[in-house]
């Protein structure tokens, strides 16, 4: 068998050991790619374009899922998004920018780079508030021990500043060790991630912020001093775990320590060649634990309006890519518990048959654990959890025969699963053009039978959407030195 390579469309094509081209999978060992689910909408839409989404769960066990466009933030019961924007005046969120989220014992905090923070009350509910103190326009937030951390302040972008100690009420700066620190190099702050310690990104640089108590409050020590994150959508975080793009690629950070390069001689090439640079500010990021999966949406050189169209999904435990073809105003992770009964079901769902989700989804049975999901062009959330994506995927470009031209018979694919097509692409010299053959269904004997005389071959296996499959693992090829039988 040939086993289908990992996708790094930075390398050759002939005979690399790698494939150019996988569309609509996911890299699931490996040995194979697993299938990758459509998006299916639930419940109403919001106002406008969602400029970001969270999800936490108060010190009571309440689930609180939010979402905010460029003037309002929502709130999701389970069945439908309602207002609970503060009272007066709606947002400013720039068209460029979004909501960063974060959780501070019974708060839910957000803040957009324009507007005061905003605090909301997990266990109390009602409706979200100005966090006076809090500074005006900061982009960023994130909670790190015990306090509250903003970065890229309005009056300072090359400055974070902290709450003080328990106490996301008060920013006083010497106060309960509440405190700033501008970084005098690196450019603006392009994101913050918490936990233990702070990992605070820069144009250039990356700093970790350690708690060392009073009077310093924070130590900053640089991570890098030449790499920073470009593009703040792209930094996306799990456990210890910090996934970024840099101006030169895509990079994990682990433990606060060195970053290393995922996508080197990989993604970076292909990505920066094929994003629209216009629009980098659409780009969102999010992590599917499930599946080892760090996620990216971007806006390909084919959106012109800047509508993220494709997918990056690398899976962190195999070192490998693919690609989708999905548009998704922006990539998070939400826990949900729609808290269906059936009478309830049948009123959202009266074709059964038609419903996106499957009666076996955990969102149904109310779990409440986080999972991948987005929001689409038509501004409702959607979990992955449709009909399986119709996919692609190359195999490498190989001679099949050594030194000489090969006459190919039939292929037969390696897939548990799914309506199959194959075809053939082909050629003589590594100069000339690929030419790809028509497409032939797989028949009763599980072969896809071909025709086909050429020096290099590559083959193309195509599953038809909506079919239930799991593993893709390669082709068998039956095939011969040209002229012999």
């Amino acid at each position: 068998m040939i086993p289908f390579s990992e996708f790094a469309p930075d390398q050759p094509r002939l005979e690399s050991g790698a494939s150019g081209h996988v569309l609509n999978v996911v890299p699931a060992t490996p040995q194979s790619y697993g299938p990758l689910p459509a998006l299916a909408p639930i419940g109403n839409a919001l106002a406008a374009r969602c400029q970001g989404a969270a999800s936490f769960r108060g010190p009571d066990g309440t689930i609180l899922n939010v979402a905010g466009d460029a003037g309002k933030l929502y709130r999701w019961d389970g069945t439908s998004w309602n207002d609970v924007s503060r009272t007066g005046a709606p947002y400013g969120t720039a068209t460029d920018q979004g909501w960063s989220f974060t959780q501070f014992g019974k708060f839910a905090v957000a803040t957009n780079g324009v507007d005061r923070p905003q605090v909301f009350d997990i266990t109390l509910g009602g409706q979200f508030a100005d966090l006076p103190a809090a500074p005006l326009g900061a982009r960023f937030i994130a909670t790190v021990r015990d306090f509250v951390m903003v970065g890229q302040k309005a009056d300072d972008q090359s400055a974070v500043q902290w709450s003080a100690l328990n106490d996301v009420n008060n920013w006083t700066i010497g106060i309960d060790q509440a405190d700033e620190q501008h970084f005098p190099d690196g450019g603006t702050v392009t994101g913050v991630v918490g936990g233990q310690y702070a990992i605070v990104f820069q144009e250039t640089a990356i700093r970790r912020g350690t708690y060392v108590g009073p009077d310093l409050v924070f130590q900053f020590d640089p991570i890098s001093t030449e790499r920073g994150c470009a593009v703040p959508g792209s930094i996306a975080s799990y456990q210890q775990l910090v996934f970024f793009l840099a101006a030169d690629g895509f990079f994990l950070l682990a433990g606060g320590e060195a970053e290393r390069p995922i996508g080197n001689q990989k993604v970076d090439g292909w990505f920066w060649s094929n994003v629209n640079q216009d629009h980098l500010h659409r780009i969102s990021a999010a992590i599917d634990p499930s599946r080892k999966l760090y996620i990216l949406a971007f806006p390909s050189t084919e959106s012109s309006d800047g509508t993220p169209d494709t997918l990056l999904l690398y899976n962190w435990t195999i070192d490998r890519w693919s690609r989708a073809a999905v548009d998704v105003a922006v990539l998070c992770r939400m826990m949900n518990k729609l808290g269906y009964s059936m009478d309830s079901l049948d009123a959202d769902y009266p074709d059964l048959d038609a419903m996106p989700l499957s009666l076996d989804s955990a969102l149904l049975t109310g779990s409440p654990l986080a999972q991948l999901a987005g929001f689409g062009v038509d501004n409702r959330l959607a979990f992955f959890e449709g009909p399986n994506l119709a996919a692609e995927i190359d195999t490498v470009e190989a001679e099949i025969t050594a030194g000489r031209r090969s006459f190919v018979r039939s292929v037969r694919p390696a897939v548990d699963g799914g309506g199959l097509l194959v075809r053939l692409g082909t050629r003589d010299r590594p100069n000339d053009a690929v030419t790809w053959q028509a497409a032939v269904q797989q028949n009763g004997a599980g072969e896809c039978p071909q025709r086909s005389a050429a020096r290099y071959h590559r083959a193309r296996v195509a599953i038809t959407a909506g079919t239930q499959w799991t593993h893709a693992q390669g082709i068998e090829i039956d095939a011969a030195a040209e002229g012999e039988r």
